[in-house]
């Protein structure tokens, strides 16, 4: 009985000392800021002392290049339909997603080339294209695609898969 009297009685003279609860106090907050330092290297969007210039760094990092603008407003307002599906669309943009930013090499023009050079932001998308008048029409509407003309591999009087 008297051993338990003498614990509680250092217990609570423990607890009353000043510099006891300053260490205490000291190690909860280094606790919370080290708890801290692994949610925000494994997630940026939640930390506990999150301040608007880490909230403007991360918008800023996420944002739209001036080609994916102008892929934004063009398919908004046009009335072309896509030239592949969803589906099909889908296989090229998760390689992209993947490889990102990389160069990305398009053989022939289409309605759908800004969304395409929009899909590879910060990277370098390059389309070939034999039709020199096909190159003027589309670059008339989206002159910041990289669209070089190429000749034709194979002579047009020479008979190939598709004309026989």
């Amino acid at each position: 009985m008297i051993q338990d009297k003498s614990w509680k009685g250092a217990k609570q003279t423990l607890l009353e000392r000043p510099w006891f609860l300053v260490v205490a106090l000291a190690g909860l907050l280094g606790g919370a800021m080290l708890i801290t330092s692994f949610i925000r290297a494994t997630d940026n969007t939640l930390s506990l002392c999150s301040t608007a210039k880490n909230t403007a760094a991360s918008i800023a990092e996420y944002s739209a290049t001036p080609i994916q603008l102008q892929s934004i407003v063009h398919y908004a307002t046009s009335q072309t339909v896509p030239q592949q599906s969803f589906e099909e669309i889908s296989i090229s943009l998760n390689v992209l997603k993947e490889r990102l930013p990389c160069n990305f090499l398009v053989f022939g023009l289409g309605r759908d080339s800004l969304m395409w050079a929009s899909l590879n932001p910060g990277g370098t998308t390059v389309f070939l294209e034999e039709d020199p008048e096909w190159i003027e029409a589309v670059l008339k509407d989206a002159p910041s695609l990289r669209a070089h003309h190429v000749h034709r591999a194979v002579p047009r009087d020479t008979k190939t898969v598709g004309d026989i």
